[in-house]
């Protein structure tokens, strides 16, 4: 199966992307380099745990 973006979709990309970046911004700016570094691998921990059977 082949699945590509309609013209529409891709006219929306650039948007898209600014909302994310600002959401990003919203959840994320306060935290330090390290503070997002440590939230990563607390994250990829608990992911791991719910990927075990």
């Amino acid at each position: 199966m082949l699945v590509r973006l309609t013209a529409t979709g891709r006219d929306l990309c650039p948007r898209i992307r600014q909302v994310w970046a600002e959401l990003e911004d919203r959840a994320f700016g306060g935290l330090t380099t390290e503070q997002r570094a440590e939230l990563a691998a607390a994250l990829a921990t608990v992911r791991d745990a719910l990927d075990r059977k």
